[in-house]
């Protein structure tokens, strides 16, 4: 609050001076307002060696298991045509779908219109006058659940490394980094059924 109120003598003094900075303290107030409001947003990346290389023995193979995890193929071989079918199959919306079936996702990425406990949707509010459909109202579409996911997951490769990153951005640091690794899981055992 004491930055706020700093800021409103500012921006009086400003505007009582003729000077016309009261756009740039308008801004400088949004700006706190947003920093003080904002939720804390925290990212999750796995990396994803090409099989070529995690299947064979090399000084890394120790690395992933002395940080109690392990670096998982994606039966990617480097420069092959497998790589990119591989890459669209873990950006497909096949892939996501299932795994957010699998995983039950909905309060992650709808949290205002999934019930847990229930384990459904919540029902829309009754309202006196209703002038057409809401979005915010209906169970979503595959469509937006999808898109939804995609939000929270960026799927980028580094053609110099050879790799493919997976990055979770979820509010639960470690929720971010679990599902992180449970997608690239979900993915090793079911890409090639899909």
């Amino acid at each position: 609050m004491k930055l706020v109120r700093l800021a409103l003598d500012y921006a009086r003094k400003f505007v009582l001076s003729g000077t016309a900075w009261l756009p740039v303290v308008a801004f400088m107030l949004l700006a706190v307002v947003y920093v003080l409001v904002a939720a804390d947003r925290y990212s999750a990346t796995v990396t994803v060696l090409p099989a070529s290389v995690s299947n064979t023995t090399t000084a890394l193979d120790s690395l992933p298991r002395s940080l109690g995890g392990q670096i998982l193929g994606l039966g990617l071989r480097s420069g092959s045509s497998e790589d990119g079918r591989n890459l669209q199959m873990l950006k497909s919306r096949r892939l996501a779908l299932a795994f957010i079936h699998e995983k039950q996702l909905y309060s992650d990425l709808f949290p205002d219109r999934w019930d847990p406990e229930a384990g459904e949707w919540r029902q829309p509010e009754a309202r006196l006058l209703s002038f057409g459909g809401n979005d915010d109202d209906v169970q979503p579409s595959e469509w937006q659940i999808v898109q939804q996911f995609r939000a929270m997951t960026k799927i980028r490769t580094d053609e110099y490394a050879g790799t493919t990153m997976v990055t979770m951005t979820l509010s639960d640091p470690d929720r971010a980094a679990r599902l992180a690794n449970e997608f690239i899981q979900f993915a090793n055992r079911n890409i090639q059924q899909l």
